[in-house]
């Protein structure tokens, strides 16, 4: 039985669009005058940050993230981004530990929820 990779799943569109977000996180982040390891370390970071503001949302859906429109990310909204990740990589310690680590992603994505809200589940059915 033929199972589809993963690529084949999600639209073609969204890996464009995270090729340029990149891109574009890369270049701003060119400019802020990081070593080159700390770059790397919130690269993603600033990357995953900004295209949720950018869609207000907390976890935008793969055909969402293919119509971003890119021009969205403006150096404006990056520099805001890059302070609030900033912010919380430093208090975590920074480092290549914290980059990898669970923490900030987990931190990261709170302060979109307390942005943005979170859809709330509907409740349950009573059965009984």
């Amino acid at each position: 039985m033929y199972r589809p990779y993963a690529y084949e799943k999600y639209p073609l569109e969204m890996y464009q669009k995270c090729a340029l977000v990149i891109k574009r996180v890369d270049s701003f982040l060119e400019g802020m005058n990081l070593e080159r390891g700390e770059k790397l370390n919130l690269l993603f970071y600033v990357a995953m940050y900004s295209v949720c503001t950018a869609l207000k949302s907390v976890k935008p859906k793969r055909t969402t993230i293919g119509s971003l429109d890119v021009t969205l990310l403006t150096d404006e909204l990056l520099e805001e981004v890059f302070q609030v990740v900033l912010s919380q990589y430093k208090h975590l310690g920074g480092g290549d530990k914290v980059a990898k680590g669970p923490q900030l992603a987990q931190e990261l994505k709170a302060s979109l929820i307390q942005e943005f809200g979170q859809k709330k589940k509907p409740p349950k059915p009573n059965l009984t």
